[in-house]
């Protein structure tokens, strides 16, 4: 029995001369660090191991692994680069010859304790304190991109540096603070993790996968917060790069958009819904997507994100996307989701029951049973990995 169900399946019948298709797994693996990747058997990777039992697609896209460096964040690490390869070999993803991982922007400005290790423990008060306040993060390379593959890499540009105002000579900072109240600094980078292009050859085309993983569009408390607008700009990055066409001109030393009729996949955690009127990236991703189609035929019940905890009515948004050329076709795609996503309430501020999940309600503590479909992929992140399937018009 297959271990998830289609949210929805697109099935286009090719031409009888069609060639091979190809597929790609993209998964958001949430704050997945060097620790438990070192475990072995940590529950989360147990878990992510689960949630893609059989699948071997060929090529996968992960976000939030963090970029193994020696002493990072504490003096326990001392590996580089090796957390993609490592977690590759834990899952059972053994055939992939070929990978990219770059450590991202986040946590690059992040203050270190007194013994020179890093707060590990993003949700705690004095790792917020200590925390990167540009990029975000609570340690170097936090939330890094990475990508195993089946196809050789034959060239990568990776886009860390570039400057905002480089992108935009026209932006303006001065409306938006930092979470501490401080103004943004002039020189800030567009990307606070990085924008990668993977040059591949399928078949005899030359593809170009386009790896993102923007910042939220949201601002987390903060009234002041530039992260909506960042976003929107990071996506104007990823429409003029697939089009060559945004709301302004660029004209960037050394980068250039795609030349025309390029084939090319882009994919990652894009931190807005389409469905979202109130954020400035939804309508650039509109705008994108009359060009690079959703790998999804998408519906307002759509989601590829789910709050982690396991409280009623979880706030679910669609922030995952592939986005595919016209060139390409697509044939199959789907929302890898638990088929039982079941809950029985147990009551509240009672002794814990066995197998139960508590989580708040007011001043309540209750309880809550799932499935064990549901608990795996629910400690696996709190995103669901999309598959697609493509071919060559």
């Amino acid at each position: 029995m297959k271990y998830f169900t289609f949210l929805a399946l697109i099935s286009i019948l090719a031409p009888l001369n069609a060639q091979a298709k190809f597929s790609i797994l993209h998964y958001n693996i949430k704050e997945l660090d060097s620790h438990k990747i070192e475990m072995g058997d940590h529950k989360q990777v147990l878990a992510v191991k689960k949630v893609v039992n059989g699948l071997a697609p060929d090529f996968i896209s992960l976000n939030e692994i963090q970029y193994d460096m020696p002493g990072v964040p504490t003096s326990e690490q001392t590996t580089k680069g090796t957390n993609i390869k490592n977690l590759a070999k834990q899952i059972g993803w053994t055939s992939y010859p070929f990978e990219t991982f770059n450590p991202a922007n986040t946590g690059m400005n992040a203050r270190k304790k007194p013994d020179g290790s890093y707060y590990s423990e993003a949700s705690t008060s004095r790792a917020r304190e200590h925390a990167d306040q540009v990029n975000f993060g609570v340690f170097p390379g936090q939330y890094s991109t990475g990508a195993i593959s089946k196809f050789e890499i034959i060239d990568e540009k990776v886009i860390t540096d570039l400057k905002w105002k480089d992108f935009n000579p026209n932006l303006d900072l001065s409306p938006y603070k930092l979470a501490d109240g401080s103004a943004l600094p002039g020189d800030m980078e567009l990307f606070d993790k990085n924008f990668t292009d993977l040059t591949v050859k399928i078949e005899d085309k030359i593809v170009h996968i386009i790896l993102l993983h923007t910042v939220p569009s949201f601002g987390f408390g903060n009234p002041h917060s530039v992260n909506d607008y960042r976003n929107a700009e990071q996506l104007r990055f990823l429409q003029w790069y697939l089009t060559g066409k945004t709301d302004y001109k660029v004209a960037l030393n050394g980068i250039n958009s795609l030349p025309e009729d390029s084939y090319y996949l882009a994919m990652g955690d894009l931190n807005v819904s389409i469905y979202d009127d109130e954020s400035e990236g939804q309508k650039v991703l509109l705008n994108t997507m009359k060009i690079a189609r959703p790998w999804f035929k998408t519906e307002a019940s759509s989601f590829t994100n789910e709050s982690s905890h396991y409280g009623k009515n979880p706030l679910r948004l669609l922030l995952d996307y592939i986005l595919v050329s016209p060139n390409i076709q697509i044939e199959q795609a789907q929302i890898m989701l638990p088929n039982d996503m079941s809950r029985e309430e147990l009551g509240c501020d009672q002794k814990k029951p066995q197998g139960s999940h508590s989580y708040r309600d007011g001043n309540k503590t209750c309880y809550v049973k799932v499935s064990e479909e549901y608990e795996t992929f629910k400690t696996a992140s709190d995103h669901y990995p999309l598959y697609g399937e493509f071919s060559f018009r």
